[in-house]
């Protein structure tokens, strides 16, 4: 039986955001309707998300078959989806955002765990080098923070820099954990993570 990782804290008080951004070149189509493992990576990623206890789930980038949030500027990477949900009226009342993205269908439940267990004293919590899931706090410092970030037209859009900027905690990831933070990027990401939960099935 999956684990359900909030327990101490109200369900309620996070929202889960896949991050479906991109132009997903190096795959050939979006990513979100990619088949893995018998079901699409959208269905894959919610149902982590589901499965951490989230239940409020929203998905980035616009897409007319889901919840999703348009991004409020194009070409931009996962910023600009961290940035147009963040500005969005209707979710101020969540205490956290967890941001995941579209394409890291081994991710677990309990990779997510850290993250929850270390928000309270900080302002994001993430994996050292890899930031994406990310849970961020939903204040309006933040928010205000971001805005004026990316109002300077001038700069590299980063999600490293950011988080070097506000209160981050980075976690390390454990030994036998890496294979579950990859990223399907291309066909043969795909062709290998199939192989790869095959023989973890077995």
């Amino acid at each position: 039986m999956v684990k359900r990782v909030l327990s101490s804290i109200s369900k309620n008080s996070y929202l889960g955001v896949i991050l479906r951004g991109g132009k997903s070149t190096r795959m050939g189509e979006d990513k979100s309707s990619i088949v893995f493992n018998g079901h699409s990576l959208y269905y894959h990623m919610k149902q982590i998300l589901l499965n951490a206890g989230v239940k409020t789930i929203y998905i980035s980038g616009g897409h007319p078959e889901f919840n999703s949030i348009p991004d409020f500027k194009t070409n931009m990477g996962p910023i600009g989806g961290i940035f147009s949900i963040m500005m969005q009226e209707q979710f101020s009342k969540f205490d956290y955002i967890l941001f995941v993205p579209i394409d890291m269908p081994l991710l677990q439940t309990t990779n997510l765990q850290g993250l929850f267990d270390n928000i309270h004293k900080n302002d994001a919590v993430c994996y050292k080098n890899i930031y994406l899931p990310l849970l961020l706090r939903n204040s309006n410092k933040l928010c205000t923070h971001l805005k004026k970030y990316l109002s300077d037209t001038n700069r590299t859009y980063s999600i490293h820099y950011i988080l070097s900027t506000i209160n981050t905690k980075f976690l390390a990831i454990k030994a036998n954990d890496h294979m579950q933070f990859a990223n399907l990027n291309t066909r043969d990401d795909l062709e290998y993570a199939e192989k790869y939960i095959q023989l973890v099935e077995v």
